[in-house]
C-alpha cells in the first residue's frame, strides 16, 4: 500500500485531493499513518460543495488553497484559506530513500527527489509552486 511505497522510495510528501476540507498531516503527526512521510488532502480551490458550512470571513479550511515551497532544507506546506488566511505552517524535511541496486525492484530509476532538485540545475532554491 501507500506505507510500502513511502518507505521504499522515501516519499517526502504525498498530494491527494478532491475532498472540499484542507488537511494537512505533518511528518511527526502521531494520528499520520504515512509518518514519516507528510501528507496533503486538498480540492477546495473550486466547487459547490464543501464537508462543512465555510465562514464569510474565511477563518475555516472547508476552502482554500496550499502554497509549497521547496528548499532544500526542506518543503514548505502553507494552508491559505479561500479568506486569505494563513490556516498553517508545516516544514518537511528530506528524508532517506531506500538503498537500491538500478533494474532492481523498489530501484528509484533514476528519478531525483524535490531536494535533489533545488539548486541543481531544477528548481531555484525557494522556489514556490501553487497547485
Amino acid at each position: 500500500g501507500w506505507k510500502h511505497l513511502a518507505e521504499t522510495y522515501g516519499v517526502d510528501l504525498v498530494v491527494s485531493g478532491h475532498r472540499h476540507h484542507q488537511e494537512i498531516w505533518a511528518p511527526d503527526a502521531s494520528d499520520n499513518f504515512l509518518a514519516p512521510t507528510a501528507f496533503i488532502v486538498s480540492g477546495g480551490g473550486g466547487g459547490i460543495t464543501s464537508t462543512g458550512m465555510p465562514s464569510a470571513d474565511g477563518e475555516d479550511d472547508e476552502y482554500g488553497f496550499v502554497d509549497l515551497t521547496f528548499t532544500r532544507a526542506s518543503i514548505k506546506i502553507e494552508a491559505i484559506s479561500h479568506g486569505g488566511q494563513l490556516r498553517r505552517t508545516v516544514h518537511v524535511p528530506p528524508r532517506p530513500r531506500a538503498a537500491t541496486t538500478p533494474g532492481a525492484a523498489g530501484a528509484t530509476m533514476g528519478i531525483p527527489s524535490p531536494f535533489e532538485l533545488v539548486g541543481a540545475g531544477g528548481l531555484e532554491p525557494s522556489k514556490t509552486v501553487l497547485l
